[in-house]
């Protein structure tokens, strides 16, 4: 295979030609296809799997070396919409020294660096003793089954097991390097419904009012404090977010009632332990409740210290910072690879991801690069 010349490959560059492919969660128009010609071209075994559906996402897969320390660089090339104010987003520009277009930070702009990284990498160390192993989903944004979760149960038979796992995401909170974020907490959906009888407001002796029923329950489940040794994390803690009866007028007493709310919880808890407590207080407060469950991902915490200690060292060596850790934040793709190896998340400046005009140092471009091709090497290199 005729590798490309390093020159050929800039991190700025190529952020940019991502960038310019409208990849809206689950369209790909052609974004993966692209990278999996970048990848082969520096040396990597690439697999592009279509859709099983429709509707579906594209993902790849790009691996290259051999030996049983497996690094996995996990990504998605998906991103949000532009928003409702109408700007340029797929037409990269730059502006007062910033990189300006949908994905640069979340994540396009981490890919780019981690493909230049690696190229530079390989370059220095064609025969390192390893494997790394790059997936990228096309569906990270909306996150459905058919995105990271398929291409995992793909990957791991071929390629695994993994060792540890580097997530692109920009986690970097006001400069480059400021943070690493060693988890998240789980997430954890409720759709709560409580059924009454419809009837007329003047005589609620002939109705069954789901209001107050639904209101006795919300008041149990926000107001129970859960037990609490959260660590490293944030306590765990839910939010109603929306309450909805759907009656236009004044005097019927309406039929059902409906909310939602979510939960983040820590380590200490899982989802099933979760929904069994929310469950049994539904049961004991009246066979009218329903409640409907969706796990969005358990809680994780990396725990490997040869990958956070190469991680802080490269990012010391490169931008002089020497980084916080974190658990914050919502759930990314790391959630579902965190229960085959350890995974931290490490990438580009979070603080404009999915506004209007979302923007990253064109310097970060190279450096993040920089960082990705020292924290490659002290993984490998260093016991």
């Amino acid at each position: 295979m005729r590798l490309l010349p390093l020159s050929a490959l800039s991190p700025l560059e190529l952020t940019r030609a991502l960038v310019a492919f409208p990849s809206i969660t689950p369209k790909d128009e052609g974004c993966l296809a692209f990278l999996k010609d970048i990848f082969q071209g520096i040396g990597f075994v690439t697999t592009l799997l279509e859709p099983t559906n429709p509707d579906g996402p594209w993902n790849l897969c790009a691996a290259c070396g051999s030996g049983e320390k497996t690094l996995v660089f996990l990504g998605h090339t998906d991103v949000v919409p532009e928003g409702t104010e109408p700007w340029d987003a797929f037409s990269p520009r730059e502006e007062d020294g910033f990189l300006i277009g949908r994905g640069v930070a979340d994540m396009k702009g981490g890919i780019a660096a981690f493909v230049v990284a690696s190229a530079r990498f390989l370059q220095k160390y064609p025969h390192f003793s390893g494997k790394i192993v790059v997936l990228l989903t096309g569906d990270e944004e909306v996150g459905t089954p058919d995105g990271a979760q398929a291409l995992l149960s793909w990957a791991i038979p071929r390629y695994g097991p993994f060792t540890s796992c580097l997530v692109g995401e920009p986690s970097s909170y006001r400069l480059l390097g400021d943070n690493i974020a060693l988890g998240h907490r789980g997430s954890l959906d409720l759709h709560i419904t409580a059924h009454g009888l419809q009837g007329h407001a003047a005589s609620p002796e002939r109705a069954r009012n789901p209001i107050p029923l639904l209101l006795r329950y919300l008041d149990k489940i926000t107001q129970h404090v859960w037990e609490q040794d959260p660590g490293d994390f944030a306590a765990s803690h839910l939010e109603v977010t929306s309450i909805d009866v759907g009656n236009p007028v004044s005097n019927i007493i309406p039929s059902r009632a409906e909310a939602r709310a979510n939960i983040r919880f820590h380590l200490q808890h899982t989802s099933n332990d979760i929904i069994r407590q929310m469950q049994t207080w539904a049961t004991e407060m009246s066979p009218d409740l329903i409640i409907e469950f969706c796990a969005n991902g358990e809680s994780f915490l990396c725990q490997d210290e040869h990958m956070t200690q190469a991680l802080e060292k490269a990012i010391k060596s490169v931008l002089n910072i020497t980084p916080q850790y974190s658990t914050g934040g919502g759930t990314t793709d790391g959630r579902f690879i965190s229960s085959h190896c350890p995974a931290i998340e490490f990438g580009m400046v979070c603080n404009t991801i999915h506004h209007k005009n979302e923007r990253i140092p064109v310097a970060d471009c190279e450096r993040l690069t920089q960082v990705y091709e020292i924290f490659l090497q002290n993984f490998f290199l260093e016991s």
